[in-house]
């Protein structure tokens, strides 16, 4: 699963330079500097008509995504903790 910015965020960002220079001028190309595709799904969201359609596509080719972030970072720092922490009281 990945973490998208929600729209509302993304049209925030894009007045950024910085964020335009990583990820581009739109949400298109946000998304497709975002996530690894295939040329095809590259080009339908390319021709979406919105954000919320990019989106809409991306999930029917099965690829997760979420706009909390606080939901991704639990879901990956799951798999890596190794190691248990401990509480002791002592008096």
């Amino acid at each position: 699963m990945i973490y998208l910015l929600p729209e509302n965020l993304l049209m925030l960002m894009l007045k950024q330079d910085g964020f335009k220079n990583k990820y581009g001028n739109s949400y298109a190309d946000y998304i497709s500097n975002s996530i690894e595709m295939s040329s095809i799904l590259r080009d339908l969201i390319y021709s979406s008509d919105s954000y919320t359609d990019a989106l809409y596509i991306i999930d029917y080719f099965g690829i997760k995504f979420s706009h909390n972030y606080l939901e991704i970072m639990d879901k990956t720092h799951i798999n890596t903790i190794t190691e248990n922490i401990k509480l002791s009281v002592s008096q």
